[in-house]
């Protein structure tokens, strides 16, 4: 066996190595779902460390962030929300948020299961504001919650100093 098919065998063993262990890139992922109206909703994200940076201070306005790591955030749905005045069928959509001038959009699109870079913009429903807020204490891996039950829930977004939050209605 030639040097280069040795180097090649090595790397796939470690690959799979890695993968029978557990994949790093499951682990960086987090999920939280809840129920409303009998129906789950649930959000299935990456989660990145700050590790000493702001990196929610560097944004700049017009700057589209994949809202996670790696893949893109995914929210499924059993049952028809409503974020302000953007109606969302059941079924599943990509997560991002925008910088804007006043803050933070959420864009809900309409592609799923891609790379959390890649996003086409024609099939994004329109944007809508989040509630800027701080948290209690610094959060250091991004972390995504559902609260609320019945007809209404609320997601919150929260990494270091910043938590971004916004209401929605279950049809």
């Amino acid at each position: 066996m030639g040097v280069s098919k040795k180097i090649f065998a090595v790397i796939c063993i470690v690959f799979l190595a890695g993968a029978l262990a557990g994949s790093t890139l499951a682990q960086d992922r987090g999920e939280v779902s809840s129920t409303y109206k009998g129906k789950k909703v649930s959000i299935n994200y990456g989660q990145p460390e700050l590790k000493g940076r702001d990196m929610l201070g560097k944004a700049t306005t017009g700057m589209v962030w994949r809202f996670g790591m790696n893949q893109a955030t995914t929210l499924t749905t059993e049952a028809a929300l409503k974020f302000g005045s953007v109606e969302v069928p059941a079924g599943s959509y990509s997560l991002f948020a925008k910088k804007t001038d006043a803050g933070w959009d959420l864009i809900i699109s309409k592609a799923t299961g891609g790379w959390g870079t890649n996003r086409d913009e024609s099939l994004d429903l329109p944007g809508v504001a989040f509630k800027v807020g701080n948290n209690a204490s610094p959060v250091e891996k991004f972390t995504i919650e559902l609260h609320g039950e019945g007809g209404s829930g609320e997601m919150k977004a929260m990494w270091g100093d910043t938590a971004l939050s916004i209401g929605f209605e279950v049809h």
